[in-house]
């Protein structure tokens, strides 16, 4: 089984899942058994990973998700776009609990429920039952010499951060999981790469001459201007610590 750890960010899950929750996602599982109810990390079309709950599946095999404090569902997605599902949470004491399948049902059904107050209390009811005790994540990680989100890629350098990121290709963009923040980010083709030749120890100069020579035509001026901005940006999410 391969497995990741994630943090949560927001008030969308609550109050099931609260902002800076550990979550255990299984990164290595078939689309075809995902059922409603199930909580899942999916990558939007925004850039960034939302940690939804599974509410239907639509005649087309697209996916309708749903946060549970949310007043409205997601975009329909595809399952490329699952990331993971979770399989468990830390709680406050640091345990680590895994939902009911009942609970996660009646978590699907509650949203019919015609008052916001009314859904809250019943998510606050469930919540106080939902969860059942389940194996610390090292249980499941320990097979795995990194965090593995749902592959590695062999191409990645390792340098100096060691076993830190973990990467998957999406279609046209990348994935990348950093082990140490606990959070995934979504790379087009261009910031993977040059996040990648950054990881090399290369210089911004040697990254735009070798996007130059790799995309022929590329007016010089603007290769360099969009460097320094990907870089920035690259540093400020963290994805170039040292």
């Amino acid at each position: 089984m391969k497995t990741t750890l994630a943090r949560v960010q927001g008030r969308s899950m609550m109050p099931l899942l609260r902002e800076g929750q550990k979550v255990l996602l299984h990164a290595d599982f078939d689309a075809r058994a995902l059922r409603p109810g199930d909580i899942l990390a999916v990558a939007s079309g925004e850039g960034r990973v939302v940690l939804h709950r599974l509410i239907r599946r639509a005649a087309d095999g697209l996916l309708l998700t749903r946060g549970d404090n949310c007043p409205q569902a997601d975009p329909l997605c595809r399952a490329e776009d699952v990331m993971g599902r979770v399989i468990s949470m830390e709680s406050a004491s640091g345990r680590w609990l895994a939902e009911y399948a009942l609970a996660a049902r009646l978590l699907v059904w509650h949203h019919a429920l015609p008052s916001c107050r009314l859904r809250y209390r019943l998510r606050q009811l469930i919540g106080r039952n939902a969860w059942r005790s389940a194996a610390r994540p090292e249980e499941f990680l320990k097979p795995h010499a990194r965090l593995v989100l749902c592959g590695e890629d062999e191409n990645i350098p390792e340098g100096g951060e060691g076993n830190r990121y973990s990467t998957q290709p999406m279609g046209h963009e990348w994935a990348v999981y950093d082990s140490e923040t606990g959070d995934f980010h979504i790379l087009n083709r261009t910031a993977y790469r040059v996040w990648s030749l950054a990881r090399e120890g290369r210089a911004p100069e040697a990254i735009q001459e070798a996007l130059l020579r790799e995309f022929a035509g590329a007016d010089p001026a603007q290769v360099a201007k969009d460097v320094k901005t990907l870089m920035a940006d690259l540093s400020q999410k963290q994805l170039l610590a040292k």
